[in-house]
């Protein structure tokens, strides 16, 4: 296997350990908040699929012009605006809906992941990113299925210290 090809494999189980953890949160639970935390249970798919949406744009811009610089400041702006959600709950038919629509953010990305050649992966576009003052950082597809990957996993054990957070304060409240 190619290292793009196991790039696209990792992308791909990250998604589905990322999943996975969600659909084992309990409905009552999507809506807890701990103090400590930017997201709620539910809104980490809220966040996950900002993030989504974001990469999958930046790549989506990047592949239609790989030698042109990227100004993706306004792609980090909405990106904020969804995110600024993240920390409302979710019931379980928004739950569901943010499921589908990661499984569709994702399948755009994994698609889009697909259509570069192993030579071109490593290749690099200039990006400037919100927050990065005006400065390029140099961005390709491998870059991208990376970042994406270990976004998932990042929120996996988060997944469960939030849920081990709202077990923790139904039983200090009796619930």
């Amino acid at each position: 296997m190619t290292t793009h090809e196991s790039a696209l494999a990792s992308f791909e189980d990250a998604r589905k350990r990322f999943v996975d953890a969600m659909n084992g949160v309990p409905v009552e639970a999507l809506s807890f908040l701990s103090p400590s935390d930017d997201y709620s249970l539910g809104g980490l798919l809220t966040h996950v699929n900002a993030i989504v949406r974001r990469y999958g744009r930046v790549l989506d811009a990047i592949l239609a012009a790989p030698t042109s610089e990227l100004d993706a400041r306004s792609i980090d702006e909405d990106k904020d605006t969804e995110n600024a959600r993240s920390v409302e709950g979710l019931s379980e038919a928004q739950r569901d809906a943010a499921l589908t629509t990661l499984a569709e953010l994702h399948q755009h990305v994994a698609t889009r992941l697909a259509t570069v050649s192993a030579a071109e992966w490593g290749r690099k576009t200039p990006v400037i990113f919100g927050g990065s003052e005006g400065q390029s950082y140099p961005t390709g597809a491998g870059d991208i299925t990376a970042w994406l990957a270990g976004h998932y996993d990042e929120h996996v054990p988060h997944v469960a210290e939030l849920l081990q957070g709202w077990r923790s304060a139904a039983v200090s409240t009796g619930e």
